[in-house]
């Protein structure tokens, strides 16, 4: 299960940019699911170095599931 965590996990910019629409659709139905299902808890597990941008993958994901804020982080 966890084979693919040992695996350099890397795409461009670009790519980034084409697939975070479908991303953020899925985070908001995979929401409505969990609401759907009733109270739940999740945990969401980031790994790697520090330098690696952890802290920014957090704040993103943290900003894409807060309804209160719209659009990427400053």
């Amino acid at each position: 299960m966890f084979e693919a965590l040992l695996e350099p996990h890397k795409i461009s910019k670009e790519e980034f940019n084409t697939e975070e629409p479908t991303l953020r659709g899925e985070l908001i139905d995979a929401q409505f699911d969990l609401l759907e299902a009733g109270p739940s808890s999740v945990v969401a597990l980031i790994l790697g170095m520090a330098a690696l941008g952890r802290s920014a993958c957090a704040k993103q994901l943290m900003t894409w599931m807060d309804p209160g804020t719209s659009g990427p982080l400053p």
